[in-house]
């Protein structure tokens, strides 16, 4: 209950100063960063009950047990909320306003969270519930089979060259193949696939041509009449280039209404029939006193990636008609156009930043352990398990989806977490310079390698319920964000100790 309470806090303040601060209501700051900031707050709280537990079972008294928790742990909670905070901050450079404000809202959840989980564990230890705490340490599934987790982490040290080596090139592969995903959105895909909604929509998108429509627009200046032939050449001559194209269906604009009526003339020769329309038909593709006329067609839910290439085409034929008829100007406006223009350009800011991320982690480890070696060491368990996962989409035919994008950024906020409380626990036992440094290495593990394997068993067991609902897009979430946190386990299990033993010689000697 401690545990869950703190983080729980988090969230709770991180959402009231965004409400107080008037960031913009979007779907990444009111889904996202609860789930974000519950599951980072959730990792650092339990490394610190851990702790807490472990003192208070040896016989220490509550104050002095929660001491020392906060000496041996409280850095690393600290340091792993400082470098996802600085990696969500490089949001800030974003193109679009969502994105940089998602990205300030995980800065100020982020450091809320850190104080919530500082404050509310040790004060909660000290209460009724609290003072208990410490009853079944040692007893658990997981502590009793620690020893066990140890084994491996010996047998890596024993071939340390060979896994280290696997590490990297591991690393360099998968990323080089998660480099070939593809951005792209579907409508359906936030839908459940299974239900009634989504099977008619397949029908009417099948039957109708595509299931939203978009339209070019065509506005013109004071010297054209709303009545000149002129008008309905120009829109006669965007519906024939739409037409062209076979990925769009029924383009429909005034030229084929007009077309319709009686007559064998061409449509800018019948003109002066538009009065003959309905009012409210004309009005839907006319408006005269806007000086606008539009031309509607249809997409159908192909995935936006589909249709870059159609609209980097219309766009380079309006710039030619629009030369042709110097009085018009003509732009690509609709549903589609807006999510190809700004849902594209929000998963390459989201993209953008996770290279940042990582390229920050560095740094900033690189500064707190004074060791360029330790900074550099930790981007590689950090970095794999994002490329692993890509790797694995890219192989199954998976494009890189908005969902995608957030559960990546998710996920590294969670594994850089292990990461650094393994390697700040190596440094506290490297400093007691009792042993080897494969000792250290070893007593590193014992010391954070429950909680590790705990949270790990937590937030995959999350993901996996999540596997429950019928829409694809939370299948994906949940597929990968599993994946990922699981990979990150055997990441700092199999390959951090082996990095750390062949790298840090300077620490070694």
């Amino acid at each position: 209950v401690i545990t869950a309470v703190a983080p729980a806090l988090g969230v709770f303040w991180t959402m009231g100063c965004i409400r107080f601060l008037h960031f913009e209501d979007n779907p990444f700051n009111h889904v996202v960063v609860p789930v974000l900031l519950s599951l980072v707050g959730f990792t650092d709280g339990v490394h610190m009950m851990t702790q807490i537990r472990v003192h208070r079972s040896s016989g220490m008294p509550v104050r002095a047990a929660v001491a020392r928790s906060l000496d041996e742990v409280g850095a690393a909670c600290f340091l792993t909320s400082l470098t996802t905070a600085i990696g969500f901050a490089s949001l800030s450079f974003a193109h679009h306003q969502v994105v940089r404000e998602f990205g300030w809202c995980c800065v100020l959840g982020v450091g809320i969270t850190f104080l919530a989980i500082i404050a509310a564990i040790p004060l909660a230890c000290f209460t009724p519930l609290g003072r208990s705490v410490h009853r079944g340490q040692g007893s658990g599934w997981i502590e009793k089979n620690l020893d066990h987790a140890t084994n491996v982490i010996l047998v890596v040290l024993r071939r340390r060259k060979l896994f280290a080596t696997v590490a990297i090139v591991a690393t360099l592969g998968t990323a080089i193949i998660s480099s070939r995903l593809e951005p792209d959105e579907r409508i359906l895909n936030a839908i459940p696939e299974r239900s009634h909604e989504a099977k008619w929509l397949r029908h009417i998108d099948k039957a109708f041509g595509g299931l939203e429509t978009a339209y070019i627009r065509v506005s013109w200046n004071d010297s054209v009449n709303a009545q000149s032939p002129e008008v309905v050449q120009v829109s006669n001559a965007v519906e024939q280039m739409l037409r062209e194209e076979p990925l769009l269906g029924s383009p429909l604009g005034i030229a084929r209404l007009i077309d319709a009526l009686p007559g064998d003339a061409q449509p800018s020769a019948k003109a002066a029939l538009l009065d003959l329309l309905p009012p409210p038909l004309r009005r839907v593709f006319l408006l005269p006193e806007q000086q606008m006329t539009k031309v509607i067609f249809r997409l159908q839910d192909l995935g936006i990636a589909k249709y870059g290439p159609v609209f980097e085409r219309i766009l380079m034929q309006l710039v030619q008609l629009e030369a042709k008829h110097p009085d018009f100007e003509l732009s690509l406006e609709g549903g589609a156009v807006w999510r190809w223009r700004n849902l594209y350009q929000i998963m390459v800011d989201l993209t953008k930043s996770l290279g940042t991320a990582s390229v920050v982690i560095f740094i900033v480890l690189s500064i707190v352990y004074r060791s360029l070696r330790l900074g550099m060491i930790a981007i590689i368990p950090n970095l794999l398990p994002l490329t692993v996962t890509g790797a694995g989409m890219w192989l199954f035919g998976q494009s890189l989806e908005l969902v995608s994008v957030l559960a990546f950024t998710v996920c590294l906020g969670i594994a850089v977490d292990d990461t650094i409380h393994f390697m700040t626990r190596y440094r506290f036992e490297l400093a007691r310079r009792v042993g080897t440094q494969e000792d250290a290495i070893e007593r590193a593990f014992r010391g954070v390698g429950a909680a590790m394997i705990m949270t790990t068993l937590v937030v995959v067991c999350g993901f996996t319920t999540v596997l429950w609902s019928d829409t694809r897009e939370h299948h994906i979430f949940a597929m990968m964000g599993g994946c990922t946190i699981a990979t990150a386990l055997l990441a700092d299990m199999f390959f951090l100790p082996a990095l750390i033993a062949v790298f840090d010689r300077k620490s070694r000697t």
